[in-house]
């Protein structure tokens, strides 16, 4: 029920929804709203942004997750547990207890990692995996 900017929330969506946005998909007409920026406290004083997207974007966000997902899931290595279904800095702690092969584990953030993503590696990449011209300009 997070509003966007367009203040929408989730309690506006309906069946006729679904038919304009889906008309819109696949005609290549949908254009994503910006996000609403939002700033976070942290511990130490600083703070951290966070964008919300409308819930029409968090929707189609969700569904490209989910058709990428099942493509690319299983090119994955056993051993990769970041933002994977049912994985978890937890899991790589528990599958590292259980081998016994490290004294010394080390946690770590990428500072500003996801405000850093280089769009036009990450689109090339999509582009090795996935043929559909729909999906590739969406993204």
């Amino acid at each position: 029920m997070t509003k966007g900017i367009d203040q929408e929330t989730l309690d506006n969506i309906n069946i006729k929804w679904f038919d304009k946005t889906s008309e819109d998909l696949i005609k290549e007409r949908y254009q994503p709203k910006p996000a609403r920026r939002i700033y976070i406290p942290k511990p130490n004083g600083k703070k951290i942004p966070l964008g919300i997207g409308s819930p029409r974007d968090r929707i189609i966000q969700q569904a490209m997750k989910m058709v990428m997902g099942c493509k690319l899931e299983p090119t994955f290595l056993d051993t990769s547990h970041g933002f994977r279904p049912n994985r978890s800095c937890y899991t790589a702690l528990r599958e590292i207890r259980d081998e016994r092969s490290s004294l010394i584990y080390i946690e770590g953030n990428i500072k500003g990692f996801f405000y850093n993503i280089d769009h036009r590696i990450l689109g090339n990449l999509l582009e090795k995996h996935f043929k559909d011209t729909r999906l590739l300009n969406l993204y």
